[in-house]
């Protein structure tokens, strides 16, 4: 009798000291991210997260959320102070600020060479330095010409036939220009954002690099002072004098004026149409999008706009993180993401899937092609791309010549690119 109460009792303790252990194993992986902040996605965040959970009881997902704006300096403050996260989205120009600080870890190791193989190699190279991976995209865009299919019929344009190079496309914004709305407002032509945001400096960085231009030349070295950026610069000089363009706007003001059909054309990333939805859903059916048109030089070309998802350098659970990190970058996750807004998928065999291919992504469907990865990494990017906005004010509003900015941008840069 006393072996049997003894056995039993064994037992028990057996099972307690089992499911105490196995409580003791449940981690918690800290998610810094503004997609939980937005109200397009923050169902789909919170979905995301618990089905995650569901299919891992041993991870908990504890969502640090922070507005857009404000996640970059956070995410800055909390790993200098010790206050460790496991994973971060990141948009593009962040990412190169994590690298310089030193917060991210290069993240090959964590993942198969499969999962690896499957991303665009023009999409993952762009988040290498020094030969390592510094982050996995989550979404991508490269910059594409949206326009309104109705606005193109009234100025008496072909609605299927956007413009392909430059020509058709300043002279189809001079035409759209020529249109009133249903109030009598003027409808802008072609909308290029200048507002002082660094986005902003990514959207005329795509400009220089169409032109010809860019920033870094083939050894590496700083060189804006050359006739692709003159041109670039000239392009938006035009625009400005020609009144196609609104004053300093920023995207959200290019797309409330897209919403509300007082602009023919402008340009963004593709997951800038669920701002235009959500002011006037009824619009969707009129908008198109298209790659970005050829200019004499280029067949046009465009810097990675993407959802960055990087494993912080302190974290005690990467291998963890990159099982989060593969469970949001599947087909089922980015199927519920799309359906806020219409994006990329950076992997291959996702964005090939009927799913990713509604009528309007599929125009500009051989934008993918025209991302050109950065040919240096820099921490200062973002401060760079202000500087370029500094740069299209002062050539617009203030009237000064292509050549001079130019140049006076020249110096700027190689100072805060050194």
């Amino acid at each position: 009798m006393k072996r049997s109460i003894f056995a039993i009792c064994l037992v028990f303790c057996i099972i307690f000291a089992s499911a105490g252990f196995a409580a003791e194993k449940k981690i918690t992986l800290r998610f810094a991210n503004w997609g939980s902040t937005e109200k397009a996605t923050s169902d789909t965040f919170k979905k995301m997260i618990a089905d995650f959970e569901a299919k891992n009881p041993t991870i908990k997902i504890d969502s640090v959320s922070f507005p857009y704006g404000d996640i970059k300096q956070q995410v800055l403050v909390m790993s200098a102070a010790g206050d460790v996260l496991d994973v971060v989205q990141a948009e593009r120009a962040m990412v190169d600020s994590y690298i310089g600080s030193g917060y991210v870890t290069d993240v090959e190791r964590y993942f198969s060479k499969s999962y690896l193989n499957d991303f665009y190699p023009n999409i993952l190279n762009d988040l290498k330095s020094g030969g390592k991976i510094y982050g996995i995209p989550w979404i991508a865009s490269p910059w594409v010409l949206v326009y309104n299919k109705e606005l193109f019929t009234k100025a008496g344009l072909n609605p299927n036939t956007p413009p392909q190079n430059l020509t058709q496309l300043m002279d189809d914004a001079g035409k759209l220009s020529g249109l009133k709305d249903k109030d009598g407002n003027s409808v802008y032509g072609l909308g290029e954002t200048t507002g002082n945001v660094p986005i902003s400096g990514s959207s005329i960085y795509r400009i220089m690099l169409t032109f010809g231009g860019g920033i870094w030349n083939k050894r590496g070295q700083v060189a804006i002072n050359t006739k692709g950026n003159v041109d670039a610069f000239r392009y938006l000089k035009t625009l400005y004098e020609k009144k196609y363009n609104p004053e300093t706007a920023k995207l959200k003001d290019l797309r409330n004026l897209m919403a509300i059909g007082r602009l023919g054309m402008y340009f963004d990333q593709t997951w800038g149409m669920g701002g235009i939805y959500g002011i006037n859903p009824a619009i969707k059916s009129q908008l198109g999008m298209a790659p970005i048109p050829a200019t004499s030089v280029t067949s046009g070309l465009s810097d990675l706009n993407a959802h960055v998802l990087c494993i912080m350098k302190d974290s005690k659970h990467k291998k963890e993180a990159a099982k989060f990190i593969e469970f949001i970058t599947s087909k089922e996750t980015l199927v519920e993401l799309y359906k806020q807004s219409p994006f990329f998928a950076p992997r291959m065999s996702i964005d090939n899937l009927p799913e990713f291919h509604d009528s309007m992504l599929k125009g500009a469907k051989a934008g993918v092609k025209q991302i050109v990865p950065l040919a240096k990494q820099n921490p200062n990017y973002e401060n760079a791309y202000l500087e370029l906005v500094n740069a299209a004010q002062r050539v617009t509003l203030a009237g000064e010549t292509p050549e001079s900015v130019v140049k006076n941008l020249d110096t700027k840069l190689k100072t805060i690119l050194k």
